[in-house]
């Protein structure tokens, strides 16, 4: 797609990856976005809240300085005009883009829902879920029913005093740790 944008336009080879690289991260937030909504509204009561993900404040702290640079960015491409070049232009739309996200990241939970577990940002449906198996430390494991194998697995962090519950959930849908 950059060759093709070269060969349309006047942008150099650098210049049309940034721009195709700016308009993949668009339709990926996008996306992300729209996923977002459709799970939260469709997840279904909550069974079980085990509390916010572990670096949290990680999360709040990137939500809030990534969009402060990409204005700091914006500020600087309108003061002097040799700085507005395709690359100027995609830094600061990503660092804008990404403060949305990570908000929400930060601000998630893991629940345990009617229709399967909120992993802080997304529903992993009951159906969905393969197989899981616990780490010494809380971790649990999954392994989904996915056809690309290398997004098939996760992990989630469990607090140790709702590691019982869950287990419970699981079998109840038919999921036993191996």
């Amino acid at each position: 797609s950059s060759y093709a944008l070269v060969a349309l336009t006047d942008l150099s080879f650098v210049a049309s990856i940034g721009l195709v690289g700016a308009v993949v991260a668009v339709l990926s937030y996008t996306a992300f976005l729209v996923l977002w909504l459709r799970d939260r509204n469709r997840r279904g009561a909550t069974l079980l809240d085990c509390g916010p993900h572990p670096t949290k404040w990680f999360f709040l702290v990137l939500a809030i300085v990534l969009p402060l640079m990409s204005l700091s960015l914006i500020s600087l491409m309108v003061i002097d005009a040799s700085e507005r070049t395709a690359w100027a232009f995609v830094a600061p739309a990503t660092m804008l883009l990404q403060g949305p996200f990570f908000a929400i990241m930060g601000l998630g939970r893991l629940q345990v829902t009617e229709l399967g577990l909120w992993q802080y940002w997304g529903l992993l449906p009951w159906a969905k879920i393969d197989s899981v198996n616990w780490a010494p430390d809380s971790t649990l494991h999954i392994q989904t029913k996915m056809r690309f194998a290398p997004l098939s697995r996760g992990a989630l962090v469990v607090p140790p005093e709702h590691r019982e519950a869950i287990v419970g959930f699981l079998a109840q849908h038919g999921i036993a740790p191996t």
